[in-house]
């Protein structure tokens, strides 16, 4: 009878151990990148690539050149300290000539280093004391050309321009560059002869007037100065 127990009492299903599982790394869900790591990863980029070519080209340029080069050297122009240096001087010790109470007296110019080609004189006088003025080319320029010759005995005014001819270099030096001849009236004792403001010296390499100062010519006691041959003078 036991026997007969033992075989009626249920046969119970064998317990199956629980197996673990592992995920391998595959199986991982994907991570999205972050947006904003990317756009500095990119930026960073761009700016070391920038980097690199400006620091490529000062090398570039830095590189000593062993190629030999010919050199030339310049010679300065040696530059005047005040290139305004003419003088003009209405000569104050006249000539007295053969025809009675006539004069003559020279315009002096004084160039320094000026090389003048162009004189323009505009001299005033006093016509109630000096009449029959006139005034012609003196030796300063060789066979000069006159350019303007304005005599106006009323006001007592000279307009006289001379110059070289066309083509000629300008001339460096001393000496007469017009001679003024005129009459004293009766009974006058004194005149005198001014250079205006608008008198102007052209020089060559120049274009502006050259002209540094003038003197003007002041005759006293003309009726004492003795009868002479004409003879050029740079008394001022």
């Amino acid at each position: 009878m036991e026997e007969q127990l033992a075989n009626q009492q249920p046969q119970m299903p064998p317990v199956q151990a629980p197996v673990a599982v592992l995920e391998t790394p595959n199986e991982m869900p994907p991570q999205t990148p972050k947006k904003g790591l990317h756009i500095k990863t990119l930026v960073l980029i761009f700016i070391l690539t920038l980097a690199a070519l400006g620091l490529t080209m000062m090398a570039i340029m830095n590189k000593p050149n062993n190629s030999p080069t010919a050199q030339v050297t310049a010679t300065p122009t040696p530059a005047l300290a005040n290139p305004v240096q003419t003088t003009l001087t209405v000569s104050s010790s006249p000539v007295r000539l053969s025809t009675p109470s006539a004069f003559s007296t020279d315009i002096v110019i004084n160039t320094g280093q000026d090389l003048v080609n162009k004189v323009q004189l505009e001299l005033s006088y006093d016509p109630k004391v000096l009449t029959k003025v006139d005034i012609n080319p003196g030796t300063f320029f060789t066979n000069p050309q006159i350019l303007l010759k304005t005599l106006d005995p009323t006001n007592g005014r000279i307009s006289f321009a001379l110059g070289v001819q066309n083509g000629q270099s300008g001339i460096l030096g001393q000496g007469v560059i017009a001679t003024l001849n005129f009459s004293l009236v009766a009974n006058a004792a004194s005149a005198s002869v001014s250079l205006l403001p608008k008198t102007q010296v052209t020089a060559d390499g120049y274009s502006v007037s050259v002209l540094k100062s003038t003197a003007n010519g002041i005759f006293n006691d003309l009726n004492k100065i003795p009868l002479a041959s004409r003879s050029a003078t740079l008394t001022p």
